[in-house]
């Protein structure tokens, strides 16, 4: 903005000097706004780009029932806005969902009373959904991802057993086809892609959760154990990030906040930083480079979907130790450049947010000792943030 402040044509155009002033009005105030209020109007020259993928919750349980309602998360707005489209068939939880194009499908679940067999699709541009072929088994806590334009339902519960059985909806022919079981049955299991091969992890078998993991590789048709996890995790979410990120999930004692990283080359599994909350049966999403943690059960009650409370810096993160000093403005450029956290190995963190800097507000987290510094020199001002790093990996956002 001091550039564009300064330059000739803007410094002569006499119409360009409001936009001016309104747009430092808006920079030096935003400290002022609260992004999380209910009622938060956006002025016009902050409104938000175009999202390129937004983030669709819909269905799930609260309160005792099942619930049909549809939410969708603008990253680039930080806002959830609710969608006027609830599936006229009715509510249905512990579902799966997979995306083909601009259509969500939503396999499988369960509304209080009956387990589903049934699968409904929703077109995201019409708001319109129509049914697709039924699957074979009835399928509750079911794991569901996509491969190669197919869609995999893959274990879950029919009402009286935890299945180890698969079925493959190719969406040309409106068919469902039954391929390989698992070695193990699995309910409450998470599954995603990963370098061509479809990774099944955790669940639970009806005696315990499990620990154990495994991949099916369409070429050969075949389902392949993995080294165990370290944790047992029923109610888990994976997703894949260049490598396989299982989070969260209840270990027959209590709900999870660990998550950990299994490496397909090495085949090792890792433990990464944890959640703020723990919580197990809930959405696990990537845009951006950032992992969403959405929703889920804590053990007393379901966790409400809002407030983005937590974000993982990029794996190259500045790190600085304690002796270090934080007092220039190029080490603050570096610190905006990659939104990153120092780690809190010596020091307690201090969150901060940084006050208009280069034309933008971020927010970042900063060890007390380092910080003071830039507070006193009006850099930085105490924020409302609460941000811990230990090892940087894909930024996370976690919403409770």
């Amino acid at each position: 903005m001091e550039e564009v402040k300064e330059h000739p044509y803007v410094l002569e155009c006499e119409a360009a000097k409001p936009l001016i002033v309104d747009t430092f009005k808006f920079i030096y105030d935003l400290d002022f706004l609260n992004p999380q209020a209910d009622e938060l109007t956006t002025p016009p020259l902050a409104m938000p780009r175009l999202p390129h993928e937004v983030i669709f919750a819909i269905g799930g349980w609260s309160g005792g029932n099942s619930k049909g309602c549809i939410e969708t998360y603008d990253t680039r707005a930080d806002r959830w806005v609710t969608i006027n489209a609830e599936d006229p068939a009715g509510p249905r939880a512990y579902h799966g969902t997979a995306v083909l194009g601009f259509k969500i499908f939503s396999i499988g679940g369960y509304d209080g009373v009956e387990y589903f067999n049934t699968c409904r699709v929703f077109d995201a541009v019409k708001k319109k959904w129509n049914e697709i072929a039924p699957m074979h088994c009835r399928r509750c806590y079911v794991s569901v991802t996509e491969l190669n334009g197919m869609i995999y339902a893959i274990g879950g519960y029919d009402g009286h057993n935890r299945l180890n059985t698969v079925e493959r909806y190719n969406p040309r022919t409106n068919q469902w086809s039954v391929i390989p079981p698992m070695n193990m049955q699995r309910s409450d299991a998470s599954a995603c892609t990963l370098q061509e091969r479809i990774y099944a992890t955790g669940g639970f078998n009806g005696q315990e959760c499990l620990d154990s993991a495994e991949y099916y590789d369409p070429v050969t048709n075949i389902w392949t154990r993995i080294h165990n996890m370290n944790h047992r995790r029923s109610g888990v979410s994976c997703v894949a990030f260049r490598k396989l990120y299982v989070i969260g999930g209840f270990n027959g004692a209590a709900r999870l906040s660990t998550g950990e990283r299994f490496d397909p080359d090495t085949q090792t599994w890792h433990f990464i930083r944890e959640m703020n909350h723990s919580r197990s049966n809930f959405g696990l999403e990537i845009i951006d480079d950032m992992i969403f943690a959405i929703g889920g059960f804590n053990g007393v009650s379901t966790t409400l979907i809002r407030n983005a409370i937590h974000s993982w810096a990029p794996k190259q993160a500045i790190e600085k130790r304690a002796n270090d000093e934080l007092t220039t403005e190029d080490d603050l450029r570096r610190v905006l450049e990659y939104q990153a956290d120092i780690p809190a190995a010596v020091v307690a963190i201090k969150s901060l947010r940084v006050s208009q800097y280069g034309g933008k507000t971020v927010e970042t987290a900063v060890q007390a000792n380092l910080a003071d510094p830039l507070i006193k020199r009006g850099k930085l001002r105490s924020g409302w943030s609460q941000c811990l790093n230990k090892e940087p990996e894909p930024r996370q956002r976690c919403f409770k």
